[in-house]
């Protein structure tokens, strides 16, 4: 595989602790050691952005305080140092995390996790934007809640799209006899087919799941029997709260099979696909919600639990692939691998 591993001063920071000038040959060339040595801590590329230098590996987006929190809580670095908050160029400040897996004691992450400043798919879309400019992540994450299908989940179950869009995007059209209808027309955004195989694998570990709600229940005094489920199908996005069957039924027309219903999911993931077109630089993206609800007569009990399971498994997922294989099987960028 030839990987491009020199850069110009203007395409490299070259105040970037990863970038070494190479003085020998051209002082004006640098040379990206992320790119060519196993390093300890790996850290973020800067590839065409000469703004913030702090180095990020995962960039996690929530939406509620309920979520943040619980991602603040369940996502703990085994090696003592917690969240702190560390101010940015631009975007004022972001909660940060030094992460290490007990089982790789040779991996270092940096977690970056903000949560937007307003609900739905707007914010979402410039935070996430914004944290791709900042950080230049491998790994875009939106984890939280979403209402889900009643019949098909359950709360607590964690919905991984298997493609989003936006269900409000289209025409509203005047018919004869006064009648409007609405014309669909939202395009569709498929998510990795390898992440989304990855959800499934840990769905198959039966242990994983129960050792989430066991947790749970340890921490709670509850008694849940059921663990969460890992569900995949497609999922749409709206900018509005849902708590009517109608809005289910106009989403359903589009889609037969769509398991959940929430406000930001689209909007990350069309600011990962946008950021796709630069040069060696694509991120990674999984969106991960729990339900909590069923949009129809909503009630707030469930969403502790379902932000709880979203972190929870999030954690799994980042300790079992974005460490063990991205980061230890090849520690170069995988980001950077595919141009």
């Amino acid at each position: 595989m030839n990987i491009r591993s020199t850069f110009r001063p203007n395409d490299l920071c070259a105040d970037c602790p990863h970038a070494v000038t190479l003085k020998q040959r051209d002082p004006r060339t640098i040379k990206c050691v992320a790119l060519r040595y196993k390093i300890a801590e790996p850290i973020s590329h800067c590839t065409h952005y000469a703004g913030s230098r702090t180095p990020v590996d995962v960039v996690i987006v929530t939406a509620t305080e309920i979520e943040t929190e619980a991602v603040i809580r369940e996502i703990r670095s085994v090696i003592g140092t917690g969240w702190e908050t560390v101010p940015t160029i631009i975007g004022g400040p972001w909660t940060v995390c030094t992460y290490q897996a007990q089982s790789y004691p040779g991996v270092k992450l940096r977690l970056a996790l903000r949560q937007t400043p307003v609900v739905g798919l707007s914010a979402a879309a410039s935070l996430t934007s914004l944290a791709i400019q900042l950080f230049r992540p491998s790994f875009v994450a939106m984890l939280g809640i979403t209402a889900g299908l009643k019949g098909e989940t359950k709360i607590g179950d964690v919905v991984i799209p298997r493609e989003i869009w936006d269900y409000g995007a289209g025409k509203w059209e005047d018919r004869k006899r006064g009648r409007v209808v609405f014309l669909p027309e939202g395009e569709r955004i498929p998510l990795s087919d390898e992440i989304r195989e990855r959800c499934r694998s840990l769905a198959q570990q039966s242990n994983s799941m129960r050792e989430i709600l066991d947790e749970w229940n340890k921490r709670n005094g509850k008694k849940k029997k059921r663990p969460p489920r890992i569900m995949v199908g497609p999922a749409a996005s709206g900018a509005a709260v849902v708590n009517t069957q109608s809005i289910w039924n106009r989403a359903l027309i589009q889609n037969r099979k769509i398991i959940a219903l929430e406000m930001e999911g689209y909007g990350v993931a069309r600011a990962v696909t946008t950021n796709s077109f630069v040069s060696l630089y694509t991120p990674q993206l999984l969106i991960a919600k729990s339900v909590c609800d069923f949009g129809v007569r909503k009630k707030s009990k469930g969403q502790p639990y379902a932000a709880y399971t979203s972190a929870a498994f999030f954690k799994r997922y980042l300790d079992t692939y974005i460490i063990a294989q991205d980061y230890v099987n090849q520690p170069t960028r995988q980001h950077l691998l595919g141009a």
